[in-house]
């Protein structure tokens, strides 16, 4: 649902009990005509089991998408302790083709991968899909990194590398939209990663 956050990761709760929501005075402002009130919510990680547990009994893989470094506006906003370093341009900078500004986490940055280690790894112990995980990499704004597109390209080859090296370790592959295997320094397609 673009910008919020819908997945229990108990290692970062702030996700959840802030990015989850929307509504005047909320991480996420209301968007789309959902009126000034709290609304949104999120999935516990037993209620993510039993979905799971019921879709597999009925022969169906859930494969989740956890849009990353595109996307992160809530999760930014949430975790600002953490995730406040990991962006290049919070504000002045390129806004996403929804309007959001500052919602893309910096490959450059360690705090990036202390965040992606926490959320990748609650979504590979809820997930069995031998599909694998999407992770997006769809709509960055241009500029969201650096003013040099070789750069932006360098540093989202080195976020799929990354991607696909932690998942193949947990025996998952990574899958993602075409803007992460196009473009040079993206991921070619392999066994271990396809494009959506």
């Amino acid at each position: 649902d673009d910008e919020g956050w819908r997945l229990e990761v108990k290692a970062l709760p702030n996700l959840t009990t802030h990015g989850a929501w929307r509504g005047h005075g909320e991480v996420v402002e209301p968007q789309y005509g959902g009126g000034p009130g709290r609304y949104g919510g999120y999935y516990k990680q037993e209620q993510i089991r039993e979905i799971v547990l019921y879709a597999a009994e009925r022969g169906i893989a859930i494969v989740p998408e956890i849009d990353v470094p595109g996307h992160c506006y809530a999760a930014i906003r949430a975790l600002p302790g953490l995730l406040g370093p990991a962006v290049r341009r919070p504000s002045g900078g390129p806004r996403s083709v929804q309007g959001f500004e500052g919602n893309v986490l910096d490959p450059a940055a360690p705090e990036t991968y202390t965040f992606l280690e926490a959320v990748f790894s609650a979504v590979a112990d809820l997930f069995p899909a031998p599909l694998g995980i999407h992770v997006g990499m769809d709509e960055i704004p241009r500029g969201a990194w650096s003013d040099s597109e070789e750069e932006e390209r360098e540093l989202k080859a080195m976020l799929v590398a990354w991607l696909q090296q932690f998942l193949a370790a947990r025996g998952k592959a990574l899958l993602g939209w075409e803007e992460a295997f196009h473009g040079p320094g993206a991921a070619p397609p392999t066994k271990h990663n396809a494009a959506a």
